[in-house]
């Protein structure tokens, strides 16, 4: 299973439901680092990954689930979200300001590849079954929502959404989540719906 790849310059970062396929020659050769060998506890899987690189600093993410399910979009994350700036720490780290804890049930992690504060979660929001997409702007330290359901407020959307043929309820939660490469701010999120 593959939670998610990360590239830059001559690193390769793939990253595995147990722990990171790392290659630092351009896929020359590869090692594996476990997961519980860098601060998750076992019994802990990828189900999304996002990578970034700024100013010397390579930073990932990951939500981690209890079990792989591949070809269940939507699963995964209850585990938490955590963090690690690969070339400065050596464990990983869950983030401040847990969104798993409380209503959001994060399922999705995105990040644009230049910008090491900025990432964001693809949830669903279990106070009134709405999806959610959570942005940080400080490495994960806090969270906002920033999917204005009610009315549409800064969301395109098709024949679904809020007062449309079905609201947000009925997609369920996210089933991708993809920032633009180079800019924090253009964010898509899909549904079922």
């Amino acid at each position: 299973y593959i939670a998610g790849v990360f590239w830059d310059g001559a690193g390769i970062y793939i990253c595995m439901g147990t722990g990171l396929l790392v290659s630092v020659n351009n896929g020359l050769s590869f090692t594996f680092e476990p997961f519980t060998e860098h601060g998750i506890p076992a019994g802990q899987y990828a189900s999304t990954f996002a990578g970034a690189s700024q100013n010397g600093t390579i930073r990932f993410f990951i939500t981690m689930t209890k079990e792989i399910q591949p070809g269940h979009l939507w699963s995964g994350g209850e585990m938490g979200v955590y963090r690690m700036d690969y070339n400065k720490e050596t464990s990983w780290t869950k983030v401040g300001g847990n969104p798993v804890t409380g209503t959001h049930e994060a399922n999705q992690v995105a990040m644009a590849r230049n910008n090491t504060e900025t990432v964001y979660l693809g949830s669903s929001d279990t106070s009134h079954g709405w999806l959610s997409v959570l942005k940080s702007t400080n490495g994960g330290n806090s969270w906002g929502n920033v999917f204005l359901a009610e009315n549409n407020q800064n969301i395109y959307s098709g024949w679904m959404g809020r007062r449309g043929d079905i609201d947000y309820w009925w997609s369920g939660s996210p089933i991708c989540l993809a920032v633009c490469p180079t800019d924090a701010n253009r964010v898509f999120m899909g549904d079922w719906g």
